[in-house]
């Protein structure tokens, strides 16, 4: 008869040595038992932890004490955090952020997607680890009228005060807001750049409805209901990377899942040809008029299914020079992802805010006549485990 393995209890007290980050941002640490994963560690940290969830058998345990910290802990500078679930790593220093997030891609191209990482993987850091946000969402709570972001692990308000994270525009919209008086509703989502900041739904004094963000040579119609990149400081740099894939441009350019358009208007400067694809038809119309204000009449959208759209007979008798994806967290589907390994073009480019989903669908793109070309880290959700990368692939 097979025995069942022995594991922790809720309440279990153990000591031990942190080894590593993981995905979601947790501490590795391994005992007696097995692995339990530590909130708000350091690699290299000798702590005691006490077992507080058992939630789908996954040990999760909180520091009692530490005993010894690992070399890149420091204090953090925020007063609310520890509570506050807006940020999990400003307790350490940001080189030791940057070696963990490396860490993380490398371990997912390993463990989901069996793949060896054995060239250096570009980084590029943020300019400002601390007020870069530029999107954020805020929730309300109903009893005390507070605003503010979910607490660790809950759906319980913690308020605050100034958000470190932030652009300077972003936490004045969070005081006019916390000031206004009213009922407010649960999500308040906010986009800021450039002195403008809009709120979906509109919250007096903060407007709402679509405005002109600029991102390097480019003015974009942006709408704070909608999708856009949480912080502005390296979207030049990543537009470059994903652009450049070609270096002398080609015919034809497909961006799936292209959002407001931010890589289908200077792609437009590089092919005869850009086709952009997204589901949501509020940012397809405001990515049209991107390309008007732009002047770039060789750019077109379209709202639709990505998979659908790639399915219509038009599409499979095309052979686009290049493919950007830039899908949810959730990754491209199965379906998706062996339709474009299997397909004729000369340059693909994945870009991903989940190491997790890209490494699976890395493997399954490297199946067919694709090969994994080169990889860049992009530090663009700084005091997160967030990480987006960007993934090149050339033809065999």
């Amino acid at each position: 008869m097979k025995q069942r393995r022995a594991t922790y209890r809720l309440g279990a007290r153990l000591e031990g040595t942190v080894e590593r980050l993981v995905p979601g941002g947790a501490g590795l640490l391994r005992g007696p038992k097995g692995v339990v994963f530590v909130e708000l560690a350091a690699p290299g940290d000798r702590v005691t932890v006490e077992v507080d969830s058992l939630r789908a058998g996954v040990p999760r345990a909180s520091i009692v004490e530490i005993l010894d910290p690992g070399p890149g802990r420091v204090e953090a500078p925020c007063p609310w955090y520890g509570r506050c679930g807006g940020c999990e790593w400003q307790h350490l220093d940001y080189s030791a952020q940057i070696d963990a997030k490396r860490g993380i891609v490398v371990d997912a191209f390993t463990r989901i997607g069996g793949i060896d990482l054995a060239a250096e993987i570009e980084v590029f850091p943020a300019p400002r680890p601390f007020g870069s946000r530029a999107r954020i969402e805020l929730h309300a709570d109903p009893d005390t009228r507070q605003i503010g972001f979910y607490e660790r692990r809950s759906r319980r308000v913690v308020p605050f005060g100034s958000c470190l994270v932030c652009r300077e525009e972003i936490d004045h919209a969070i005081e006019s807001i916390r000031n206004n008086g009213r009922d407010l509703p649960d999500g308040i989502h906010i986009l800021g750049g450039a002195g403008e900041v809009r709120s979906y739904p509109p919250i007096e004094p903060i407007p709402g409805g679509a405005f002109w963000l600029p991102v390097g040579e480019f003015d974009y119609l942006v709408d704070p209901g909608s999708f856009f990149q949480s912080s502005l400081d390296l979207l030049p740099l990543l537009v470059e990377r994903v652009t450049e894939s070609l270096p002398s441009g080609g015919l034809l350019a497909w961006d799936l899942y292209c959002g407001a358009g931010l890589f289908s208007l200077p792609l437009a400067r590089r092919f005869r040809a850009v086709v952009g694809v997204d589901v949501d038809p509020r940012t397809i119309v405001n990515a049209g008029k991107s390309a008007e204000r732009n002047e770039m009449p060789n750019v077109s959208f379209a709202t639709g299914d990505v998979m659908e759209w790639l399915a219509r007979r038009e599409q499979r008798a095309m052979r686009p020079d290049l493919v950007v994806v830039d899908p949810p967290r959730t990754g491209l589907s199965r379906s998706l992802a062996e339709l474009l390994a299997s397909g004729a073009f000369a340059r693909l480019t994945y870009v991903s805010c989940d190491p997790a989903t890209l490494a699976r669908d890395t493997r399954i793109l490297t199946l067919g006549a694709l090969r994994l070309a080169d990889v860049a880290l992009f530090d663009i959700f700084p005091q997160t485990h967030h990480v987006e990368t960007v993934v090149r692939f050339a033809a065999e």
